[in-house]
């Protein structure tokens, strides 16, 4: 199944759906987040489009990814509270 197919289900039934997945299906669903956090920006939003510049990833938990180094700025008192637990 591709993960478009997945997020557009998951945005149908809202967060249930997350909870009547498989353990597959929730190690997939957890790539596709992960993947899609790669190409959007933690801080403004702004989308990465195919043949863009990567976006860096914090630089603690690699978890968020920015634009630039002013969004990551802006973002970290939001996310300091998530990279740090």
């Amino acid at each position: 199944m591709g993960h478009k197919r997945i997020v557009k289900q998951l945005a149908r039934a809202g967060a249930r759906a997350q909870d009547a997945l498989t353990p597959e299906g929730k190690e997939q669903l957890a790539r596709v987040q992960r993947r899609l956090a790669k190409r959007t920006c933690a801080g403004c939003g702004l989308g990465r489009r195919h043949g863009d510049k990567r976006f860096k990833g914090c630089g603690r938990c690699q978890k968020v990814f920015y634009c630039g180094t002013a969004c990551q700025r802006r973002h970290w008192k939001t996310h300091k509270h998530e990279c740090l637990s």
